[in-house]
């Protein structure tokens, strides 16, 4: 509901992907046992009423994959032009560490409901 309300602080505007970055990125992980993985970032061209731009969102998403070509609606904050996002449920609303806490809230009111169910 935040990031609904705070739309307004954004112009909208009418993209393109031109180009997949492929980027290899280095995760720390637990006890230093970390490593790399291969991210597939988009490269976004977008047209405002003045010039064209063009963007990398590197947020990381494993459940949106654009290619080459397609056309793709871009925020770009009204005060700060190098605020920039793709505007789609994945990138811009929900993100990963938001997916991880709401599917761990999901998974404790699941379990206090069936403790509930089973005491009744």
């Amino acid at each position: 509901m935040y990031k609904a309300y705070k739309l307004s602080d954004y112009n909208k505007y009418q993209g393109k992907v031109i180009q997949i970055e492929e980027v290899n990125v280095y995760y720390p992980g637990f006890k230093n046992k970390g490593g790399y993985e291969i991210r597939y970032i988009p490269m976004v061209e977008y047209y405002t009423v003045k010039d064209t731009s063009t963007f990398s969102d590197g947020a990381l998403n494993y459940f949106s994959s654009y290619e080459r070509g397609d056309i793709i609606t871009v925020l770009e904050k009204k005060n700060d032009r190098y605020k920039t996002h793709i505007y789609s449920f994945w990138y811009y609303y929900l993100s990963i560490p938001e997916l991880i806490i709401l599917l761990l809230i999901s998974f404790i009111l699941l379990a206090i409901c069936m403790v509930y169910v089973i005491k009744v």
